[in-house]
């Protein structure tokens, strides 16, 4: 199911209605909407009751502002831990709202998740922590995108923390995200410890040819068998 362009309220909870009744929807993609709060909210409360859905998208989409999501966070954390079907959530160039913020709790208490892409969504390293933190024991997330957005050095330093002891992700993509030879630094040294990272993207960031060699040299005693740059 792919719905273009929606402001109204009524869409969402119509969306949500038919979320909370179907058991065969396997797919929702939103794209070029306005998601209000109460909009979300009925999102939210769906994902908790329907067991079919595996994959939402949410695709440039402007969404509510920092003051605004805290009356939607104990929504959402609500839907990712009791919902056991999804397995893919993306939001690509959304904005006007802290995603990692939003999601950083309910990832805390989710099992069934699997891909998470948050493309080009103004994260910052301080959102990012939170993220991080949230991931580090996440037991089934295999696949991390958080590509185009401004998270720079300390923002990488938060990732290899998580990379130091998370065993179950299996590709990273980092590309875009402002990191230079020293954030590179950081990820390699997690890689050492890291056993699963299998795939890692850091294309368009600020580093060095002297960060790749030095990242590439890494990954010889790492699990990490593909590296873009």
């Amino acid at each position: 199911l792919r719905l273009y362009s929606l402001t109204s309220e009524s869409s969402f909870v119509c969306i949500s209605d038919m979320l909370k009744s179907s058991q065969t929807l396997v797919q929702v993609v939103i794209c070029n909407s306005k998601l209000s709060v109460r909009g979300f909210q009925c999102i939210a409360l769906a994902l908790q009751n329907n067991t079919s859905l595996s994959k939402l998208i949410f695709f440039e989409t402007c969404m509510f502002t920092k003051e605004e999501s805290c009356d939607v966070r104990i929504a959402f954390t609500k839907a990712l831990h009791q919902n056991t079907t999804l397995r893919t959530l993306r939001l690509s160039l959304c904005s006007n709202f802290e995603i990692a913020e939003l999601l950083s709790k309910g990832l805390r208490h989710n099992c069934g998740l699997k891909k998470l892409v948050l493309r080009g969504c103004n994260i910052t390293s301080g959102q990012v922590a939170m993220l991080a933190k949230a991931l580090e024991h996440h037991c089934t997330l295999d696949k991390l995108d958080i590509s185009f957005n401004p998270i720079g050095d300390d923002g990488a330093n938060e990732i290899a923390g998580m990379l130091s002891v998370n065993d179950t992700l299996l590709t990273l993509n980092i590309s875009h995200c402002s990191i230079s030879d020293v954030g590179l630094e950081r990820i390699g040294n997690a890689l050492e410890v890291n056993t699963t990272l299998s795939e890692l993207d850091i294309n368009l960031n600020l580093n060095t040819i002297n960060g790749l060699v030095m990242l590439n040299q890494k990954k010889l005693n790492t699990s990490l068998k593909i590296l873009h740059f």
